[in-house]
């Protein structure tokens, strides 16, 4: 076998080798990427569920229901009170320092709104970009070990195809093993 054959042999083989782990690579990510998918869909049939349960049950819930419903009451009442002492510092600022007191008025009237469905599933955005944000960085630095791991069998390649041509003499066009 010539030092061409071996080249090219030793190219295509390696070239095989780096593309199989490029696609189970990109494999792994579709996978997470599936996982994260599912994850936060389990998160907001949960969120319903338990909405939707304490709307039918509560107050006639049994076993570990009975804790955290009671939880819920008492979150409800101490939210309840919360907003009365932010009523109470509201009503003793100077309304006259502020320049738009419409919009200020608008900002106090939200405090005071019970968060929609569709807050909440902003919410569950949120996290969703974040997760996002995350699985990016995840990959960037997989990517990074994956162009390490080829850096490393050119390498190989290399000194594959040095080796081989320090075994091979050169002379007026003709190639002959050592």
């Amino acid at each position: 076998m010539d030092v061409f054959e071996t080249l090219t042999k030793t190219i295509s083989e390696k070239g095989q080798a780096v593309a199989e782990k490029a696609k189970i690579a990109k494999d792994i990510i579709k996978v997470k990427d599936q996982i994260r998918a599912t994850k936060k869909q389990m998160r907001i049939l949960t969120y319903k569920i338990g909405q939707a349960y304490l709307e039918l049950h509560e107050e006639d819930c049994e076993g570990e229901f009975v804790d955290l419903v009671r939880g819920v009451k008492e979150a409800k009442v101490s939210m309840e009170e919360k907003k009365d002492i932010l009523a109470e510092l509201v009503s003793q600022l100077k309304f006259g320092d502020f320049e738009n007191f419409d919009d200020f008025e608008a900002d106090l009237e939200d405090l005071f709104e019970e968060d929609s469905e569709e807050e909440v599933m902003e919410t569950a955005a949120e996290e969703v970009v974040e997760e996002t944000t995350e699985a990016v960085e995840e990959m960037s630095e997989e990517t990074a070990e994956a162009i390490e791991e080829t850096a490393e069998v050119v390498e190989e390649a290399i000194e594959e195809i040095a080796e081989a041509a320090e075994d091979s003499v050169v002379t007026d066009d003709v190639v002959t093993e050592e």
